[in-house]
């Protein structure tokens, strides 16, 4: 069995909790950080952890990445409220100037 490998450190930032981490020269996997909820050894933990999101990408695909995490943040928002179509373009706008400021 394979050594589990730390994905808390590296990565490139799509935003303040989404970020690709590098698998091995041409592939990378999305990460999500969040408070996890789950039973065992992470019980009761109140501080946001990275987690691997099982979708992968290779150096071409990489905007592909993009879109889907702008997608998740589009639909978290629109669970919180209805939205006409022009403030979703600009909410969606809003996503993507997060994705290019990331720290």
């Amino acid at each position: 069995m394979g050594k589990t490998v730390d994905i808390e450190d590296g990565g490139i930032m799509l935003t303040d909790d989404w970020k690709l981490w590098p698998l091995d020269d041409r592939n990378w996997e999305l990460c999500h950080r969040y408070v996890s909820a789950a039973v065992g050894r992470h019980d009761g933990g109140t501080e946001p952890t990275w987690h691997r999101c099982g979708k992968f990408y290779s150096y071409n695909t990489v905007p592909e990445a993009m879109l889907y995490v702008a997608d998740q943040k589009m639909k978290r928002r629109a669970r919180k409220k209805a939205m006409a179509l022009k403030e979703a373009v600009a909410e969606f706008k809003d996503i993507c100037a997060q994705m290019r400021e990331a720290r």
